[in-house]
C-alpha cells in the first residue's frame, strides 16, 4: 500500500510501498481475544482495505499500463470499473440517468468531452469553488479516470493552470465506444440493486442516443447531483504519480524567485522516469533533457571506463554542453548521441520556467547540486525485469540484467544516490 510520509530530517514527501502480502508478517501476542479482534479490525481499516466499502485514497493505488489503458491495484487487489461504479451508486443515491451516463463516458474516453470554451469554463469554476482543506483532493472513479476537487486544489495552493493542462489533455483512446458499451453493460447489471430512480432500459436508451449523436453532446450533471458534488475536473489516473512532485514544485514556487527551476529525475531502469518527465513536461510546460542523449560513444567504451562508478554516461559532455545553460532562460542546443546509428544529432532546449533532466546518472556527483529538486524513482527487481522484457524483449532484457543494471546499481550504491534525493517515488 503506497503511503505518504515525511522524511524525518528534511520534511519532504516520499512514497513507500507497504504490503501485507509481500512475505512480511505482523505478529501480535496477547491473551485477550477481544483485543486481538479490535487490533485486526484497526489494521484492516487503516490499511485502506476495501472490505469496509468505498474507494481507497488515490495514493493507495499502484498501477500497470496495458497499451492505452491502465490497471489499478490496491494491496495487490485489482480494482475494475464495477467496483468504482458500485461505490458511486453508494455515494450518490440521488443520481439520475444523465449523471450515470456522464460517469460512464468519463471512464470510457479517459477525460470529459470538452466544450470549445474549456479554458474559460475552468477558470470560472475555479473562481467559484470555495477553498476547502477538508475536501479530498482526488477521487479515483475508474481505472483510467479520477476527479480532482477544485476547492481542495485551491486550498493546497497548487497553480490552477497545472490542473487545467491535465484536464484538457486528449486521451486519444481508440476503444472509447467499445468501452462505453462494456461499461453500460456493467451498469445495467448493477442498476436493479442500486436504489436509484431510473431503470436499466432508460439508461441504455441514453447510451444509444449518445453513441448515435454526431457530434457528441457535452454532458452535464443534474441539479440534485451537483448539490452534493464539489466542483471538479477529470484527469487521467496516469497523472496520479505526478502529485508528490507537483506538491514539491508548488513549494519551490513559493520559496524561490529564480527561473528556470530545475528538476532532476534519477532512478533505476524501467522505474518510470521518462513517463514522469513527459507528464511533467505537459503539466509544467517544461523542457526535458534526456540522459539517454549522453550514451558513451564507442571510443569511450572500455573496461577502465565501465569500472568507474557512474562511468557509463558521457558526463564530461553534459558538463560542457548542458550544465552551463540550464539555469539561464535562454534557449540552447546540445548534441545528442544515437546509440543505434553511433552518430550525433542536435537538440534544442527552448526557454521555459521549468527544465527537467531525466534519466539514470542525472544526479551524478560530477554535476554538483545544479537541481532545485531531485527525484529518485525506485522499482522492485521483479517488476523491473517484467517491464524491460515487455518493452525491449527477452533477449535485450537479459543484456540489461547482466550488463546495464549492474552498472547502474554500482553508481546508485557507491554515491548513495537514492539517499540524497529530495523525493523518492516507487
Amino acid at each position: 500500500m503506497p503511503v505518504n510520509c515525511n522524511h524525518p530530517d528534511t520534511g519532504v514527501y516520499y512514497i513507500r510501498n507497504i504490503c501485507f502480502d509481500d512475505g512480511r508478517e505482523l505478529l501480535l501476542m496477547t491473551k485477550h481475544p477481544c483485543f486481538a479482534l479490535l487490533f485486526l479490525l484497526s489494521v484492516l481499516l487503516f490499511s485502506g482495505c476495501s472490505w469496509f466499502g468505498g474507494v481507497p485514497d488515490y495514493d493507495e493505488f499502484s498501477m500497470r499500463f496495458t497499451g492505452e489503458r491502465t490497471e489499478l491495484y490496491c494491496d495487490s487487489t485489482p480494482w475494475d470499473f464495477a467496483g468504482f461504479l458500485q461505490a458511486e451508486f453508494d455515494a450518490h443515491p440521488e443520481m439520475e440517468c444523465a449523471d450515470l451516463l456522464k460517469f460512464c463516458v468519463q471512464a470510457a474516453y479517459g477525460v470529459d468531452n470538452l466544450p470549445q470554451n474549456a479554458r474559460e469554463e475552468f477558470y470560472n469554476d475555479f473562481d467559484d469553488a470555495p477553498s476547502d482543506p477538508d475536501l479530498p483532493l482526488i477521487k479515483v472513479t475508474s481505472p483510467d479516470t479520477a476527479r480532482v476537487n477544485l476547492g481542495a486544489w485551491k486550498s493546497a495552493a497548487l497553480p490552477p493552470e497545472w490542473l487545467l493542462r491535465m484536464s484538457v489533455i486528449e486521451s486519444a483512446y481508440h476503444d472509447g465506444d467499445d468501452k462505453l458499451r462494456e461499461y453500460a453493460l456493467i451498469a445495467r447489471q448493477l442498476l436493479p440493486e442500486s436504489g436509484v430512480g431510473f431503470t436499466a432500459e432508460e439508461f441504455q436508451k441514453a447510451v444509444n442516443d449518445y453513441l448515435a449523436a454526431s457530434p457528441r453532446p457535452h454532458l452535464f450533471h443534474t441539479a440534485s447531483y451537483r448539490e452534493k458534488t464539489p466542483l471538479y475536473r477529470v484527469i487521467n489516473t496516469r497523472y496520479l504519480h505526478t502529485m508528490p512532485v507537483l506538491f514539491a514544485a508548488a513549494k519551490l514556487l513559493q520559496a524561490t524567485n529564480h527561473t528556470p527551476r530545475i528538476i532532476a529525475i534519477d532512478g533505476r531502469s524501467a522505474s518510470g522516469k521518462t513517463t514522469l518527465a513527459d507528464q511533467l513536461k505537459l503539466v509544467l510546460n517544461a523542457q526535458v533533457i534526456h540522459m539517454d542523449d549522453f550514451f558513451l560513444p564507442p571510443s569511450m567504451r572500455n573496461p577502465l571506463r565501465y569500472n568507474e562508478p557512474g562511468g557509463n554516461v558521457h558526463y564530461e559532455r553534459f558538463k560542457l554542453e548542458v550544465l552551463p545553460h540550464l539555469n539561464r532562460r535562454n534557449a540552447f542546443t546540445y548534441k545528442n548521441f544515437d546509440c543505434h546509428t553511433n552518430s550525433f544529432g542536435s537538440r534544442i532546449v527552448w526557454s521555459s520556467d521549468w527544465r527537467i533532466v531525466e534519466g539514470a546518472y542525472s544526479m551524478h556527483p560530477e554535476f554538483g547540486t545544479y537541481a532545485d529538486m531531485t527525484v529518485f524513482y525506485d522499482i522492485d527487481p521483479e517488476e523491473q525485469m517484467r517491464r524491460i522484457t515487455a518493452r525491449n524483449g527477452h533477449q535485450a532484457a537479459q543484456i540489461f540484467k547482466s550488463r546495464w543494471i549492474p552498472l547502474e546499481e554500482t553508481y546508485i550504491r557507491h554515491f548513495g544516490i537514492k539517499e540524497q534525493a529530495d523525493l523518492i517515488l516507487k
